[in-house]
């Protein structure tokens, strides 16, 4: 057994070591790059088992399938809590380059958010909702958007099936301001549900099926429509918390 592993290690190594930055043949100094992309199915779903965790040592990036994602028709069906990539720092560098240069910030607070929302989703199920705060039930609202406005897609409609970079950083953008704004709206008394509730909010899950990659401007007037909805909500609740308060 032990040398099985140390054979799969060793295979291992020398087939993901060929992947990286080149030098073509032919004519002229061509630069290229060399992608492999691997498959493997643990039996049962384990990721421990020798051959995965082997290949987990070496590879940049990893997106391990989910059966619950693809039972419950989310696709691509990739765990966003289990996967990773180790190229995030030169996918970033690229994006404020030539997208926005609060690219990895928002990365990062929905990387946050989805992490949290796995943690609350233990106290929701063995004492409801009524447990969380409206902080709380904020956060799980927009992790919603992001695992249903973001994260998935739909390869079969013709405006979803392909999002340029440009496109998604606008999609994920309006979901953390709805985000950002709507703490904001909670600490001057406007409860979770009635964000959630929002027209707009509720048109954020379906955008990515809506705007068309040359039709990316439209976010911007979609953004500053949310914005208005939120301040108004907050002047709605405010003169409530006032009285509340005297």
């Amino acid at each position: 057994m032990r040398r099985d592993s140390q054979r799969t290690y060793r295979l291992g190594w020398l087939s993901f070591t060929r992947a990286g930055r080149v030098v073509t043949l032919g004519k002229g100094n061509r630069l290229g790059s060399v992608t492999i992309a691997a498959s493997v199915s643990p039996p049962g779903g384990d990721f421990t088992e020798p051959v995965t965790s082997h290949t987990l040592r070496f590879i940049g990036a990893f997106w391990p399938l989910d059966a619950k994602l693809a039972y419950s028709r989310h696709y691509p069906a990739i765990n966003w809590l289990m996967g990773f990539s180790r190229y995030v720092d030169t996918v970033a560098e690229w994006y404020q380059k030539n997208v926005a240069p609060d690219w990895r910030d928002l990365r990062d607070e929905a990387v946050r958010i989805l992490t949290r929302e796995a943690e609350l989703q233990e106290v929701v199920r063995i004492l409801g909702t009524e447990a969380l705060s409206e902080q709380e039930k904020h956060l799980l609202n927009a992790a919603f958007l992001i695992r249903e406005g973001f994260l998935k897609q739909d390869a079969y409609h013709p405006v979803d099936v392909r999002s340029l970079p440009l496109k998604q950083y606008w999609l994920l953008r309006l979901i953390i301001t709805f985000y950002r704004k709507g703490l904001e709206a909670i600490n001057h008394g406007v409860p979770a549900s009635a964000l959630r509730e929002l027209d707009i909010v509720k048109r954020l899950a379906r955008l990515r099926m809506e705007v068309r990659n040359e039709e990316y401007k439209k976010f911007i007037d979609y953004e500053q429509e949310l914005i208005n909805a939120i301040e108004n909500l907050i002047k709605q609740y405010e003169p409530q918390r006032i009285t509340v308060t005297t």
